[in-house]
């Protein structure tokens, strides 16, 4: 995409009222989407730059571990989705033999095991992190008070202005395609 939709997708992002209204609230979810942010500048760091990969490809795995203290397994699963698809795109599936995932786990482990050892030693606490709120959460149902379109409706005003761009682009890249 370049240097210039770049500088375009962080300006739209910087202003956007929700993403703004966050960051004042200070929620865990701006600390896990800048540690989900940083696990995937490391990777393009390492996939960009054949010399520092073994560098980058390390570092990598510390904003994963941090997310995942601070928000669970999701800061492992969305940048692993994203990464997978990238390298998918790019149809250089193998070098996910190259991203180091065995020293990876190592240093994910080092960072997310202790504070789950210490939690196991608090009776139920460990059942209820682990099995309840991650694993339940993720793979079962999560109830939720508003209908399906809820966000539909919801969300658009807190893209304001850019919102408004939104058909334009979509009729502007279906007529290239």
């Amino acid at each position: 995409f370049g240097y210039r939709a770049g500088l375009l997708a962080s300006l739209v992002l910087a202003t956007s009222p929700l993403y703004i209204e966050f960051a004042r609230w200070i929620q865990i979810n701006m600390l896990s989407t800048m540690l989900l942010t940083m696990t995937l500048l490391f990777f393009y760091w390492g996939y960009a730059n054949e010399r520092q990969r073994g560098l980058a490809y390390m570092l990598m795995y510390v904003p994963m571990g941090l997310g995942t203290l601070n928000m669970g397994p999701v800061n492992v699963v969305m940048p692993g989705i994203v990464i997978a698809l990238y390298l998918l795109v790019l149809k250089d599936c193998r070098h996910i033999l190259k991203l180091r995932l065995a020293w990876g786990a190592v240093i994910y482990l080092l960072i997310v095991a202790p504070w789950h050892v210490a939690v196991s030693l608090r009776g139920g606490y460990a059942q209820d992190l682990l099995i309840t709120t991650n694993l339940n959460r993720f793979f079962g149902s999560f109830p939720h008070a508003r209908p399906f379109y809820y966000y539909l409706l919801t969300t658009p005003p807190y893209f304001l202005p850019w919102v408004l761009y939104l058909p334009g682009v979509i009729l502007a890249y279906s007529s290239r395609v």
